[in-house]
């Protein structure tokens, strides 16, 4: 890959962080009011209740209509929604679904990234202290590069971190 090519996917990733980092209830992209992402999330779980393998999910969240972070963020949901604890061991089950996604398509590492950030921003503050766990599991399973958890501790403001500022101090 080129190196102005890969800039050019990290600017549009940083523009994507920075919105996605907006509160839940301010961001239309991943808000729960959102119809279309309640959509995504009751036809997400409807496919996983069906038992479709991770490995035919590929196809499906390419035929599933959405914005990239929609998807990605009503699949993360769909796949630990009630999970207050043990959250790696809920991804040890679950991480072939993840693995779909990103390879999905281009930027879905940093997707993956808002989709956590946007998931732990609602949950439990019990859940909110294994977001290092999920973040080294994902990158021990080859699912996230280094470089993108990095990015999200340089491309965003203190103010707009989210969970992101307790494990990047400025």
């Amino acid at each position: 890959m080129s190196r102005r090519r890969s800039q050019r996917q990290a600017n549009r990733a940083s523009d994507n962080l920075k919105s996605a980092s907006l509160p839940l209830e301010e961001n239309p992209q991943i808000a729960n009011g959102s119809s279309t992402y309640e959509r995504l999330v009751k036809e997400m779980k409807a496919n996983l209740k069906k038992g479709v393998a991770a490995n035919q999910f590929q196809s499906i969240l390419g035929s599933i209509s959405g914005s990239a972070q929609e998807i990605m963020t009503a699949l993360f949901e769909a796949l630990f929604d009630g999970v207050e604890k043990g959250f790696v061991k809920a991804l040890a089950n679950k991480k072939g679904y993840l693995a779909a996604a990103v390879a999905h398509g281009e930027g879905s590492q940093l997707l993956l990234l808002q989709a956590i950030e946007a998931f732990f921003l609602k949950a439990r503050a019990v859940a909110l202290k294994e977001v290092a766990l999920v973040l080294k599991a994902l990158y021990d399973a080859d699912l996230l590069e280094e470089e993108h958890i990095v990015q999200c501790s340089y491309v965003l403001p203190t103010a707009q971190r989210g969970v992101w500022k307790q494990f990047f101090p400025k």
